[in-house]
């Protein structure tokens, strides 16, 4: 709680228990809660250079925001069926898994870790995660 209100973050118990159950396993300390989480409360400004370097290519912001129009199209937001929709999407493009997977990845934690993607973009809700495609699309 203290790291919410440091960053003058409303509590969210619901919120709050989604990321924590997707984290815990992760935290050796309860102060690795915030590191592991703070991309749930506020969206990345930064991005890891090394990880921006590998997988951020030329046509990237392009793919990415292809997929953005494609997922604003789901109107059941859940983490299956926003998997769904991308890998349809991946398939129909004949894209490569590496050419959306780590970027959409990037985009929405500023960097290659954490628990699992599209359970990310579910908690993240469908607005918050075309902003955060729109910003890293627009400053990488």
């Amino acid at each position: 709680m203290y790291y919410l209100h440091n960053n003058n973050l409303e509590e969210n118990y619901s919120l709050n228990k989604q990321v924590v159950d997707l984290i815990k396993e992760r935290a050796n300390f309860p102060e690795d809660l915030w590191t592991l989480s703070k991309y749930f409360y506020l969206p990345p400004t930064e991005f890891d250079a090394k990880a921006c370097k590998k997988q951020w290519k030329e046509d990237t912001g392009k793919i990415l925001t292809d997929v953005s129009l494609e997922l604003n199209t789901i109107d059941d937001w859940k983490a299956n069926i926003i998997e769904k929709k991308i890998k349809n999407h991946i398939e129909s493009y004949g894209l490569k898994f590496g050419q959306v997977m780590p970027p959409l990845r990037l985009s929405q934690v500023g960097s290659l870790s954490g628990p699992d993607l599209f359970t990310i973009l579910e908690i993240l809700g469908k607005q918050e995660v075309q902003k955060r495609i729109t910003f890293a699309v627009n400053n990488l």
